[in-house]
Order: C-alpha cells, then structure tokens, then sequence
C-alpha cells in the first residue's frame, strides 16, 4: 500500500472513501463549489483568449464575465480585466476583438461587443422615435 503524500499546510476534504458492495474503492469526490473554489484560484495558459472567443461566436452584445464563466468568479475583477485585455491585445487575438471593451462597476466585469451593442442601441432608439 501506498504512503499518503506529505504537503506542507494542505488540506484535502475527503467526502467519501468507502467500498462499494463490489469490493472496489471509491474515490474521494469533489463538491461542485469545491472545485470551482480550485479552479477559480488556478491560472490557465490562453484561458481568458478561449473565453473571448466564446464571447464574440455567441453575438451577445454584453455579457456579466463572472456570471457567464463561473470559474472566473473567485478571482479579483482587476485581474480579470487584465486577463481579457491582454487577450485582447494579443497579435494572436480573435476577429473583432479590438470592438470588446471591458468594464469594471462594483467588482463586476462586463465584457460589451461595441459594434453589436451599437445596433443594438440604434434599434432601441429608432423603436422610440
């Protein structure tokens, strides 16, 4: 058998590592809010350009980032401000990502399709006219 590993100052939350009739073991599950409790602390090589990319194929003229990408939703709205800048910045950077904007109100970061939110905005405005 195995030695368990030895960290320094982790801890790991077992929920189950009881048998089943079978005789097997069976792993200690994660929780839903326990990983994306991970995830939203773990950094991600590309991971805010896959997000961008999926912004722009949706033709959504806004959306809420953390509400959204749930994994975004531990991390400070400075930092994924950064992260979708750079992204944006990147010489690699998807079409139509130099019309994204993103925007900070009360730790909440927006992410606005300027070009979609234009027609957008026109429709509303000629609907009242």
């Amino acid at each position: 058998m195995a030695r368990p590993r030895r960290g320094r100052n982790r801890e790991v939350t077992q929920t189950d590592t009881n048998t089943d009739n079978g005789g097997s073991k069976r792993m200690a599950g994660m929780t839903p809010e326990q990983i994306l409790a991970v995830l939203g602390k773990t950094r991600q090589k590309g991971q805010y350009q896959g997000l961008l990319v999926e912004f722009l194929d949706s033709n959504e003229a806004g959306v809420h980032a953390q509400s959204q990408w749930p994994q975004l939703g531990e991390k400070k709205a400075s930092t994924i401000k950064q992260g979708f800048e750079g992204a944006i910045k990147r010489k690699e950077a998807p079409e139509g990502s130099d019309g994204v904007r993103v925007l900070v109100q009360d730790e909440q970061v927006y992410l606005i399709n300027s070009s979609l939110a234009a027609e957008q905005i026109g429709q509303i405005e000629g609907a009242a006219a």
